[in-house]
């Protein structure tokens, strides 16, 4: 990056008023490290929320969140389109990141990838679990109602799972107390409604809020997304390693196995996971890895005794590259026919998708 570029940010940087730095420092953060497009309304929330916080009322928030786009004025920009903020320039995330700006005078500024992800994925989860919450949607009507409410509600249930779970930086590791708080927020699951979970699980499965969604256990979807400390504690618990839940009545193995989880699927196969149980479309888990060339994986369960057989007819489709997973409803789409666009759902095919894909 040319010198004069880096001088430019920092200047910038540090004519940021002393009152407005931590408010700037924490926008920015978001930003680098946001997976997928986040509005201005949503960000706004996540500015002004602390961790533990069970709601935040008109007092707590920003009186114009149009002062994020001032303090950041030049490094950030806002679509009216789409309501969205992003950095300004990808050279603004080089910069961030990079070792020149803890060595000049916008050091304040500096990001570290560790620090961001366990910030975020804490405000997430804290804002799934406000206390409006506690009653999952009757159908889908309130549930867009809610959405409409709660601005960050999307942003936070899509993405929370994939800061601490299988797209957690490099290095990065739950605490016992931050593993203790994933699980009382899974745990939700076992009070009468459903609760928090619950309406967590109606955001990420918005196309079947009367299907599924009410009997997928914590299990499915701590292997999901690859939280392994996570699925440890539940497997020593003594859940059934074999339930079934999702869009597809897979396994726990099934949709590791999908997603590409290696360390989730040895642990699940160690505590004795059946690796040819089929789910709805008549897929094994092995048959998975295999479509996604994951030969790690299709190596491991064949050595816990998975039958290698020929797809069967129903899954015979086209899922050659350029193929993307939607993050919204896991709709699997073929990039070449959508343009983009998630044919199921609609949800444009964003950073959170590629990180399932």
């Amino acid at each position: 990056m040319p010198d004069n570029l880096n001088g430019t940010y920092e200047a910038t940087l540090s004519r940021i008023s002393p009152y407005d730095r931590n408010l700037a420092r924490e926008t920015l953060l978001w930003l680098t490290y946001s997976w997928k497009p986040i509005t201005l309304s949503a960000l706004s929330e996540a500015l002004v929320l602390e961790k533990g916080d069970s709601f935040l009322d008109d007092q707590s928030k920003l009186f114009d969140p149009n002062v994020i786009l001032y303090i950041c004025q030049g490094l950030v920009v806002y679509n009216e389109d789409t309501s969205t903020v992003t950095l300004a320039h990808s050279s603004v995330r080089d910069f961030l990141t990079s070792a020149a700006i803890r060595r000049g005078s916008a050091s304040f500024y500096s990001l570290q990838a560790i620090e961001a992800v366990r910030c975020i994925y804490q405000k997430c989860l804290t804002y799934l679990m406000f206390d409006e919450f506690r009653r999952p949607c009757p159908d889908n009507r309130h549930l867009d109602q809610r959405l409409e409410d709660f601005p960050l509600l999307e942003y936070a249930a899509l993405t929370w799972a994939l800061y601490c779970g299988k797209c957690a930086p490099p290095g990065f590791e739950l605490t016992e107390s931050e593993l203790n708080e994933i699980m009382d927020f899974f745990d939700t699951y076992e009070l009468k409604s459903g609760a928090n979970y619950i309406s967590w699980v109606q955001v990420i499965r918005s196309e079947a809020i009367e299907d599924t969604v009410w009997t997928t256990e914590p299990l499915y979807y701590a292997a999901s997304f690859g939280i392994l400390p996570a699925v440890d504690t539940l497997i020593r618990r003594g859940v059934n390693v074999d339930s079934c839940g999702g869009r597809n009545s897979a396994t726990a193995l099934n949709i590791a196995s999908f997603r590409g989880c290696y360390s989730v699927v040895k642990r699940l196969l160690q505590a004795g996971a059946d690796p040819n149980t089929e789910d709805r479309v008549h897929m094994t888990s092995i048959e998975w890895a295999k479509e996604f060339k994951r030969r790690r994986i299709t190596e491991l369960l064949l050595e816990y005794g998975a039958e290698d057989r020929l797809p069967p007819a129903p899954v015979m489709i086209d899922l050659n590259p350029p193929l993307w997973i939607c993050c919204s409803c896991g709709f699997a789409n073929n990039g070449t026919l959508t343009a983009g666009r998630c044919i199921n759902c609609s949800h444009i095919s964003c950073m959170c998708c590629a990180s399932m894909s």
